[in-house]
């Protein structure tokens, strides 16, 4: 349902303007503040379609609470109201800090039209941003990846890499001597766009970790460091010198360039065999319960689901 948020100060200007949105767009939900900081907490919970706010309020005016809003990465549409100048507010407040202006007074029916526009451009963003997502991510849910591996966990990871981490760092993470989250997150994008291109298959294996501080305490490690790197040298043996491999916790992620499904699958299960002989849990259901628990999936890309592209692209009747 679309949220129309209202705020402001004067509380019978409120509750009317209310009164009017609840019964011309019965479609919509609408929530009233007086106080536009109980407004902005409720924000940062809740995202809306639409704000309509006053300018003139005590703590903290329109602007400054649109600002905020903004500030939190929320595209809603901004309308302030004002019984000032909008000249004189657009020169004292440049650029786009609120998208439109409603002036006092105004009749019901100004009000209405600028809501009715303010929605439909709500409307037209959301779909250019759904737009542009299904765009960046058409490599990775055409590769199979889409299946599981590019569920919400790890395309949670690769998102936060891509977000957060310094692409121009180092290829090498000295601290786990394996491959960054970020060089690795860019060879995914590259290897994906490969395989596309060349119509080859690309694979990834995820390894989740269990609990870090139980598993030390039984191997007798006082650092997570050391663990981990206990945990890659078990690994390294079973990949091939093209492979990649980083840590990005709870999980271990590897690139498989050129590898077919059986090939990963295959590896997995060397993977399993490895680390069961030291000692280390495999997980299986109830099993998975103490100490450093692994399970492992591999996600692969193939030329059969690359011919397929064309057929998922046709748009929904």
């Amino acid at each position: 349902m679309v949220l129309i948020v209202c705020v402001d100060d004067n509380e019978t200007m409120l509750d009317l303007t209310a009164d009017i949105l609840r019964l011309e767009r019965s479609e919509c939900d609408i929530k009233t503040f007086v106080s536009p900081t109980q407004a902005l907490a409720f924000l940062k919970e809740n995202e809306c379609d639409l704000l309509l706010t006053d300018f003139s309020m005590p703590v903290m005016n329109g602007v400054d609470l649109i600002t905020q809003v903004k500030s939190l990465g929320l595209n809603a549409y901004c309308i302030l109201v004002t019984g000032s100048s909008p000249y004189a507010l657009r020169e004292h407040y440049p650029g786009d800090v609120f998208d439109a202006l409603l002036k006092k007074p105004y009749s019901y029916r100004e009000l209405l039209s600028l809501i009715d526009m303010g929605l439909k451009v709500r409307e037209e963003t959301l779909a250019k941003q759904e737009l542009k997502t299904a765009e960046a991510e058409a490599p990775l849910e055409a590769a199979g990846v889409g299946r599981d591996m590019v569920a919400r966990d790890v395309r949670a990871f690769l998102g936060k890499v891509w977000d957060e981490a310094d692409l121009t760092s180092p290829a090498l993470d000295m601290e786990y001597g394996c491959q960054t989250a970020a060089y690795f997150a860019v060879r995914v994008k590259e290897e994906l766009d490969r395989a596309m291109r060349y119509n080859r298959s690309v694979s990834m294996i995820k390894i989740n970790l269990g609990d870090l501080a139980q598993a030390r305490a039984e191997f007798g490690i006082t650092q997570d460091a050391e663990l981990i790197k206990m945990i890659l040298r078990i690994i390294r043996p079973n990949m091939r010198s093209s492979d990649l491999i980083t840590f990005q916790h709870p999980s271990v992620l590897l690139l498989l360039p050129e590898a077919s499904e059986d090939m990963a699958e295959h590896v997995v299960q060397r993977l399993s065999n490895s680390l069961r002989s030291r000692g280390i849990l495999i997980a299986k259901g109830a099993e998975a319960n103490a100490g450093l628990v692994f399970s492992s999936r591999s996600y692969s890309f193939t030329p059969e689901e690359q011919r397929r592209l064309p057929d998922k692209s046709k748009p929904r009747e």
